[in-house]
């Protein structure tokens, strides 16, 4: 069985995943996205999960990730006929059962989606409880406790869980697939209780979108399974019939007003960066998209400022009065249930 994996796809373009999905060689029994900016993924009432597995012509399996709402599986309605939140659904495809964990296991955990490690290990034995005689894939958010887990954006230290170690340990499966910790995505570490493969691109602007190839071996076969990690970026050169150039999108869309569609409309007209936004008057390309006029004034003026990197005032007088209260915004990050406190700002205009 062949899998496409991919997770935290925060800031990465979206469309060329169509184009790479749909001339890769040999093609993929299975797409597993493990966690993470799932909403992206639903543009205006388009589900791209399932455009996805519809190119590759596979199925489509999911989790969430611990910055994803726990209402977006129905209020976006991701599932469809071929795309499964494997957390709540287990997937059976070729002798083997995907099983889920979604959000950030531990304790303390961060984000909208968590879980005590009891939590998490009571959900994986209940999942587990009915599946027989199939291998097993685990697909877990949050990576095994130390296993290409180590933290260092907040906590500078591992933040792997122990019940998706434990369950792994216990069930023999046959690759633990995870997102979560950014540093480590693209990487692959062998444990005794088998293949950790973790697959999170960085969220920083134009980053890399680290993507996995695995090769899992039918029962029976004395192969070990293999991995080939890779990037969006290296699979897009690799596409010999693809001739579009999706290099600009991703930091298209990184200004204010420009989503997906938008990013591609402006690529359609030859508008590929922001720099090409910056450097040319709105007029240019105003008359040429069916983008609104107000929109195009706010996303010239971001990328004005994004380009020159400088701080542009887009209310002179509003500003000034902030500045002269002397006003301070103060900003707590706290658990949903106001319990921890993980990073406070403040930013005085002043």
């Amino acid at each position: 069985m062949r899998i496409f994996a991919f997770a935290d796809w925060r800031t990465q373009p979206i469309s060329p995943l169509y184009d790479v999905l749909a001339n890769l060689e040999p093609a993929p029994d299975l797409i597993l996205y493990a966690g993470d900016d799932v909403s992206r993924f639903i543009d205006i009432s388009y589900n791209h999960f399932h455009g996805l597995a519809q190119t590759a012509d596979a199925e489509l399996g999911l989790v969430l990730g611990n910055d994803d709402l726990p209402q977006t599986l129905q209020e976006l309605k991701i599932e469809t006929s071929r795309v499964t939140d494997v957390h709540r659904n287990p997937l059976n495809i070729n002798g083997y059962t995907i099983l889920g964990q979604s959000g950030d296991v531990g304790t303390p955990a961060m984000g909208y989606i968590t879980y005590s490690e009891s939590q998490a290990a009571a959900h994986l034995e209940s999942a587990y409880a009915d599946i027989e005689d199939e291998r097993l894939v685990l697909v877990s958010h949050t990576p095994p406790f130390g296993a290409l887990d180590y933290a260092q954006r907040h906590s500078h230290q591992r933040v792997g869980s122990q019940a998706v170690r434990d369950f792994a340990s216990k069930t023999d499966s046959a690759c633990v697939l995870c997102g979560h910790v950014h540093q480590f995505g693209g990487q692959t570490a062998q444990k005794d209780y088998g293949t950790v493969v973790n697959v999170a691109s960085h969220d920083h602007e134009g980053a890399s979108g680290n993507i996995a190839l695995i090769d899992i071996p039918d029962e029976g076969s004395t192969e070990d399974v293999k991995i080939e990690h890779t990037t969006l970026q290296q699979l897009i050169q690799q596409t010999a019939d693809s001739e579009t150039d999706f290099s600009g999108l991703s930091s298209l869309q990184t200004l204010t007003q420009i989503g997906p569609s938008r990013a591609e409309e402006l690529q359609e007209i030859d508008i590929k960066s922001i720099g090409d936004i910056a450097t040319q008057p709105k007029s240019e390309f105003k008359s040429r998209t069916m983008i609104p006029e107000s929109c195009l004034e706010r996303a010239h003026s971001h990328a004005v400022a994004f380009y020159r990197g400088e701080t542009r005032v887009t209310d002179a007088a509003e500003f000034e009065r902030l500045r002269r209260d002397g006003t301070v915004l103060i900003d707590i990050e706290t658990d949903l249930e106001q319990s921890l406190v993980w990073c406070i700002g403040a930013y005085s205009y002043r």
